[in-house]
């Protein structure tokens, strides 16, 4: 069972010596295992994306939930500012939106006053904004809201989509951040090294990630990189 970095780089090295003769230097496993995490998580939620899911077991450990946000823009629609807080660390750390609820301060809105309960919005993607807001099907409003995740030059944040004056106050997102960078201490102290905090069946996957990455460094002939071939590898 793999689960701490040097089991990863074990069972990289026992891989790699069923291919050919060489060793891997933990400076490079160090590099390799992180690009490795990120295909592996990337093509997750890429898949969940495509299915329409909001969020898949595998990442769970890197999914934060219910943050609520409060709108430190101005009061006017399309200028609220809903910081993603966990940008101001100095890590990376916002991954992918999943999923947007927002709480509307009604603004001239003949059915409702007050502030709303949460709110469903979907995404606004950027290539069809124009479409949409041209569309009097699709077109944003006070119960077809929308999101779009913006940038400034230091942070994202998100931004809402309503209809007329009402303007968001509050938003509670769920998101996947960046996972936490693997590191294996080159003078063997354990004690410094920093495992995968994702799940055992995950850290397997990054493995042979890691194995195609290395084989690929050194070019080799030998290696076919088709999933039977990794299995055949490893039993």
């Amino acid at each position: 069972m793999i689960v701490t970095a040097l089991d990863m780089y074990t069972n990289l090295g026992q891989l790699l010596n069923k291919v050919r003769t060489q060793s891997v230097t933990v400076p490079e496993f160090n590099r390799l295992i992180n690009i490795s995490q990120m295909n592996v998580v990337t093509n997750k939620y890429l898949a969940a994306v495509q299915l329409n899911q909001k969020r898949i077991d595998d990442l769970v450990d890197i999914t934060v939930q219910n943050e609520v946000i409060n709108n430190t823009g101005a009061n006017v629609p399309q200028s609220e500012l809903f910081l993603i807080k966990s940008e101001v660390l100095t890590v990376p750390w916002y991954l992918h939106m999943l999923t947007v609820l927002v709480k509307l301060q009604y603004v001239n809105n003949e059915c409702h006053t007050g502030v709303s309960e949460w709110l469903e919005t979907k995404v606004m993607v950027s290539d069809f904004r124009a479409d949409v807001s041209l569309d009097p099907f699709r077109k944003s409003k006070d119960n077809r809201l929308y999101y779009r995740i913006d940038k400034n030059a230091a942070n994202k944040y998100v931004r809402v989509f309503a209809g007329g004056s009402s303007y968001g106050t509050q938003v509670m997102v769920d998101y996947l951040r960046y996972p936490i960078t693997i590191n294996l201490d080159p003078n063997g102290n354990t004690a410094n090294d920093v495992n995968c905090e994702l799940p055992v069946e995950v850290r397997q996957e990054i493995v042979y990630d890691c194995l195609r990455e290395l084989l690929e460094d050194i070019e080799s002939p030998r290696f076919n990189t088709n999933t039977q071939r990794l299995t055949d590898i490893a039993n």
